[in-house]
């Protein structure tokens, strides 16, 4: 390294490219339960209550409002969608810093802390995915994606044990990230959460960046009535495990179904009830930005191989993202102003809400 004329800093290759002296740390990785999550008791409409006010999943748009969405002029998704301004985005965008460009950087992350505390390993793999699978459902083409991924674990204290738990979330996501393609290209980490007998829940947050055209994005809230609602759930394998290359099919036609106009909002259901939800809670927060609702009967459910197509009448596709394609793309399950039908009866969004 040169500074006027003369050499300030000259340091060999090899030293630079030895990373520092070596490291050896004995690593204990217990047997992983496996995650259940906590479900809410009761009828449909208990537990929609029961969802609705529990910290984990309600609107939190307090929080979410003492930050200006607005500033710069170049938010492409709000934080909050629709004219009541309640269904809250999962991905943000925001036009790159250029004149006269309509290109948006578009982020979204991937954590469950309640997950991350019980197994490691499957919570960051999850963590991968639900990143990467929020940028997909809003538009964004996979080819464009990378990952960072953000550590914070209690610290180690030379204990083989406690290494586990850094040690099985960084194969979680490793394993992730080669089934997908994708790679992460920065992160930070500490090792440092503990605080007496107080340890951090063993965090590994996903982010994925990608870049989507303005005009291109997809954003949760429902549009218009009378559009049909699909769902989508994530291929697995034989042994239950993520089928990626089945995964990375689905998102790539989902994305081309995005570029041709067919879809108009789209949300990533995650873990079911408590923290995201699952496919109720998914379908609440797409309704209640516009208030409009929608009418669900099982026998519209019918689990295809592939996604439909505009000329097919009833294909459902069984994954992560719901989602809603325009008018005229199938005429069932239509969605209605202000309704949403738990245990044989509609239940008015409004009321939800007080």
């Amino acid at each position: 390294m040169r500074f006027g004329g003369s050499a300030i800093c000259d340091l060999p290759r090899a030293f630079l490219a030895s990373n520092g002296a070596e490291k050896h740390a004995e690593v204990i990785v217990p047997k992983l339960p496996d995650y259940r999550p906590a479900l809410f008791d009761g009828t449909p409409m208990q537990r929609l209550e029961r969802m609705l006010a529990d910290l984990r999943f309600c609107s939190r748009r307090g929080l979410s409002e003492r930050f200006d969405g607005t500033v710069g002029a170049g938010t492409a998704i709000m934080p909050l969608g629709g004219k009541t301004q309640l269904s809250p985005a999962q991905a943000m965008a925001a036009l790159l810093p250029a004149e006269g460009t309509s290109t948006c950087s578009v982020m979204a992350f991937g954590f469950d802390p309640y997950h991350a505390s019980e197994n490691c390993f499957t919570a960051a793999r999850e963590a991968v995915i639900s990143s990467v699978a929020k940028l997909a459902a809003s538009g964004v083409a996979l080819d464009t994606v990378h990952l960072s991924l953000q550590e914070y674990f209690p610290r180690v204290n030379d204990d083989a044990l406690r290494w586990g738990k850094p040690f099985s979330a960084l194969l979680g996501a490793f394993s992730a990230q080669m089934g997908l393609k994708i790679a992460a290209i920065g992160g930070k980490d500490s090792m440092s959460g503990s605080f007496g007998e107080w340890d951090v829940p063993p965090t590994l947050i996903s982010f994925a960046v990608g870049i989507g055209e303005a005009s291109q994005l997809i954003s949760p809230e429902f549009k218009e009535e009378e559009h049909p609602v699909y769902l989508l759930e994530t291929p697995v394998d034989a042994e239950g495990l993520p089928d990626y290359d089945a995964l990375r099919n689905n998102w790539s036609q989902y994305t081309a179904l995005c570029r041709s106009g067919k879809i108009l909002s789209a949300w990533v259901c995650e873990e079911p009830d408590g923290t995201f939800g699952g496919i109720l809670g998914g379908i609440m927060k797409m309704a209640l930005g516009n208030m409009i609702g929608i009418r669900l009967s099982p026998e519209n459910f019918i689990p295809t191989g592939r996604l439909p197509t505009a000329g097919r009448q009833r294909a459902v596709l069984r994954t992560g993202i719901t989602f809603t394609p325009p008018v005229g793309y199938r005429r069932r399950n239509r969605p209605a102003v202000d309704c949403l039908p738990l245990s044989g009866r509609s239940v008015s969004l409004r009321s939800r809400l007080s």
